[in-house]
């Protein structure tokens, strides 16, 4: 006798009827013994229904602009996505791989330095003393050190560097 068979059949009739929940029987629907309805009848009820869903629609319709505008009147101040912090420049200058500048090696060549950072910074559209701070973070070693002296010596605030 080969029962693995039968089994295997068993569990698939199983597995098919698996999912289906128990059904109660049900009664036939009763008929609708209210008269019979004239197309003229019919034809009211349907205009009534329309003419109900209509001004539904236009009573909605206004509700959404009501909230969508008093949403607006509480959002806070538009702020430009465009507007960068000295943050997001910084990392936009970091990004262009400008020179770095040591003051103390030989060949280093401060006009080349200068033309360089000039040319990324120009390109970004930072105002000068952007620009400046923006090149004071490519100074290394002795330069640096030459930087925050000049920094530390220039009154606050002064106008550009021309």
């Amino acid at each position: 006798m080969n029962t693995r068979r039968a089994n295997a059949r068993r569990t698939k009739v199983e597995d098919v009827n698996e999912g289906v929940p128990p059904q109660a029987h049900q009664d036939p629907q009763a008929p609708n013994d209210e008269g019979s309805l004239t197309n003229m009848e019919i034809r009211e009820a349907l205009q009534t229904l329309t003419q109900l869903m209509t001004t539904q629609t236009q009573v909605v319709t206004i509700q959404g602009q009501a909230i969508t505008a008093q949403a607006n009147r509480d959002v806070g101040p538009w702020v430009n996505p465009n507007v960068s912090t000295m943050t997001s420049r910084l990392r936009d200058f970091t990004r262009m791989n400008p020179p770095m500048f040591f003051g103390s090696k030989v060949n280093e060549d401060p006009l080349e330095f200068v033309e360089e950072v000039y040319k990324i910074v120009n390109a970004m559209g930072v105002t000068s003393i952007e620009k400046v701070e923006l090149a004071g973070y490519q100074f290394k070693d002795v330069a640096q050190i030459w930087y925050a002296q000049w920094k530390d010596n220039r009154a606050i605030r002064v106008g550009p560097i021309g």
